[in-house]
């Protein structure tokens, strides 16, 4: 091979060396474009589920507060404060009936109902 047939061969090789370059370079720049615009997407869709949740949330603290409001009207005493007019719980743990429930019997009840505790009140009456 001669040496100008050399040369026009390394000539091509450099070109097309650059030409791949140039190629990946515009590649890598029209996905970081990509890249951005899909993160600009993420964060507008961030920033309006932000938006709806704050707004469910403003909605359901207007909610409490009413029922709130509802409550102190009607019973005359801020929720936030304790009752003052509860029934204290008989003790030792009495049925409606007035009947004694002893621990056993108090065991039976809580395994029956999943372990929630009931504890019966003796009626206002016979206080």
């Amino acid at each position: 091979m001669s040496s100008s047939n050399q040369e026009a061969g390394f000539v091509a090789l450099v070109v097309l060396y650059f030409f791949a370059l140039a190629f990946t370079w515009y590649e890598m720049r029209r996905g970081e474009k990509r890249h951005q615009q899909t993160r600009q997407q993420q964060i507008v869709a961030l920033a309006a589920q932000r938006r709806r949740h704050d707004r469910e949330l403003a909605a359901e603290r207007a909610r409490i507060t009413a029922i709130e409001r509802w409550l102190t009207e009607a019973f005359g005493q801020d929720v936030d404060e304790p009752a003052t007019d509860t029934i204290p719980a008989a003790d030792p743990a009495t049925t409606p009936a007035g009947e004694v429930i002893d621990a056993g019997h108090q065991a039976l009840i809580e395994r029956e109902f999943e372990g929630q505790t009931f504890r019966f009140r003796a009626p206002t009456t016979r206080r």
